[in-house]
Order: structure tokens, then sequence, then C-alpha cells
């Protein structure tokens, strides 16, 4: 397995294909259809690494600006009708002006993979409980009965979602309360890549005390006569840009959670660079 990295001391070409200014290039991490997601090892933190930027990440565009021989090249007709990509946008409720991001997943994922994937294009940290909610079910993680809620891992979004437009919620930390609305926006098969492709602001910080506890640190980090202040500014890691969204990031996580999977199971396809 070639980690990006790995990439850059083969290629300096490629490194700078894909990091020049001049040039829109897309590092396409391809899915073959029927996979399942996995966890890697140990988990992963929603935050990225700081030394992520030395590195070769994806520059993702929409799927109609993609060179037209490149739209599914290893798939014939029969697998790019059996494997669905769905568009789904995301908002955390409850916060104005809204945080939101717009991706894509595989339609056979997981709900278990898909909080995976949540986690990573929100920015949390994937340390609290979490349930789904579609319709009247519930879906969590760990159900000590049936009361609670269904097993997450037993059900696949295409399963459960078929008509665009459908919505449903992700709640995440049941003491802050964080509430995510999901909505499906398109249902048909689009380039087999699991990406972020826009959004907007930075997720809140974990354990903040949900909704008003944001809007309080917000107004404390903001003021620097604030009695609290420096206490938040240092808890917090010394800054945080409320508006800042790092799209390259979050798909350079996404890169890294698909050769997690890729590593464990070794039956993801290979990884295309295209220009």
């Amino acid at each position: 397995m070639t980690f990006p990295e790995e990439q850059n001391n083969r290629s300096s070409s490629l490194t700078d294909t894909v990091r020049s200014p001049t040039m829109v290039s897309v590092c396409l991490f391809r899915l073959r259809p029927g996979r399942e997601f996995c966890r890697p090892a140990g988990g992963f933190s929603g935050r990225l690494r700081p030394e992520y930027h030395n590195e070769t990440v994806f520059i993702p565009r929409p799927r109609e600006e993609l060179p037209a021989g490149n739209r599914g090249a290893e798939m014939n007709g029969e697998e790019m009708r059996e494997e669905r990509f769905y568009q789904l946008k995301i908002r955390l409720l409850g916060i104005e002006p809204e945080i939101w991001r717009r991706f894509t997943v595989p339609a056979s994922i997981t709900l278990d993979r898909l909080h995976d994937v949540i986690q990573i294009v929100m920015g949390w940290n994937d340390s609290h409980l979490y349930e789904f909610t579609i319709g009247k079910k519930r879906y969590t993680e760990f159900p000590e009965s049936r009361l609670d809620g269904l097993v997450c891992g037993r059900y696949r979004l295409g399963d459960l979602i078929k008509k665009e437009g459908r919505t449903f919620l992700y709640r995440y930390d049941f003491g802050d309360g964080w509430e995510h609305e999901l909505t499906l926006e398109d249902s048909h098969f689009v380039e087999p890549v699991m990406l972020c492709f826009e959004g907007e602001r930075a997720c809140p910080p974990e354990d903040v005390g949900g909704v008003p506890g944001y809007y309080e640190f917000c107004r404390a980090v903001k003021d620097p006569a604030h009695e609290d202040h420096e206490e938040l500014l240092e808890w917090v890691g010394g800054e945080y840009d409320g508006e800042y969204f790092d799209r390259d990031g979050i798909n350079w996580m996404l890169l890294r959670y698909l050769m997690w999977s890729r590593d464990r199971h070794l039956d993801w396809g290979p990884i295309e660079w295209y220009e």
C-alpha cells in the first residue's frame, strides 16, 4: 500500500502537478462495488494533523467537471448499475450562520461507517455516543435493548433512504446534544469516489456545552476583555476561527480512512491520479 508521503518521495512531478496553483488536478480513490468500510485500528480523530499540508491531498472537483474518459473507467456497465453513490448535505441544527457540508458516500455504506464519515467531514473527534433517526426508528452502536434502538452496523443507507429530498437525523454527544439533519440530494450514480465537495464554517469544539455553550464560547474568544477569554483560548488550543473550512484537509482525512480500510481488507481499488 502506498501512502501519499511515499508518492511524494517517489514522484516529485506528480506532487508538483497536484500542488500547482495553475492546474486543477484530482486525486480519486476509486471504490469497487459491494465493498464495506471498516474502522482503522485504534479509531481516528476528526482533527486534522497539522503536517498534512506537506503531503499530497485531494483537490476535488464536481462530477460534471471530470474528464469524460475518467468516469467509471474501472467499471463495466453492469457494475456501474450495481453500485450507487449518494450525494448528501449535512447541516448542524441550532446554529447561525449555518455549519454544513456536502459530500458523497456509497449507497451501500452501513450506518456505523456513515457515522465515521460524518465525524471526518464535520470535524468531530468521535469521542461520544451517537444515533441516527430515520422515520420512526432509531439506530445506534451499542443498544442494550430494542427500546434503545437498532444496531446501526446491520443496516445500509441505501436500504433505508431511497427517495431524493428525504431527510433524516444524526445525533452526536447526548450531553451536548448536537443534532444534524442529512438530506439525500442525489441518488444517481456518480463518479465512484467518496469525498467532500463543499461546506461552510468550522465545527464547534468538543464538550463546549451544546448550542448555548458554543455561543458563549464564541463571544469569549472574540472579546479579549471577556473574563474567560484567555482560559478558553488555552482550552481550545490557542486559537479558534469559526469561519474556517478546510475542504482539502477533510478529503485528506477521508483518503486516509479509505487507505486504512484497504490495508485491513485488501479489497479497495487502486489510487488513480487524474489531471
